[in-house]
């Protein structure tokens, strides 16, 4: 129902498996990663690295020419996201704001 809700109010779309989840949404040739969780005692076992790969999928699918994502640096593990982040081969866009950081990795 949640998801329904995102879709709804954000045109924002999830992908859901057992461990985890991505919320993402596309306008026009930017897909937009908003949301990315996995459960703490799995974060080493590339649950998020394959919900991105599916998100990068649809992206191309979608004539995406690029996916964004976003960090918070007031979240809990922050560090550990941007080096998440960095590792999968985002590269840093923009500051937004005090707090937050735009990545960005074309698509292929």
């Amino acid at each position: 129902m949640f998801e329904r809700y995102l879709l709804e109010r954000k045109n924002e779309n999830v992908l859901a498996v057992n461990d985890g989840f991505i919320v993402y949404k596309i306008e026009k040739e930017i897909c937009l990663i908003t949301e990315i969780y996995t459960k703490p005692e799995l974060r080493k076992n590339k649950i998020a690295s394959h919900l991105a790969d599916k998100v990068f999928d649809i992206a191309k699918e979608s004539n995406c020419v690029e996916v964004q994502c976003l960090v918070d640096l007031n979240s809990n593990d922050s560090e550990l996201s941007m080096l998440s982040i960095l590792h999968y081969g985002f590269k840093p866009y923009r500051c937004e704001g005090n707090n937050i950081i735009r990545f960005y990795k074309g698509v292929k």
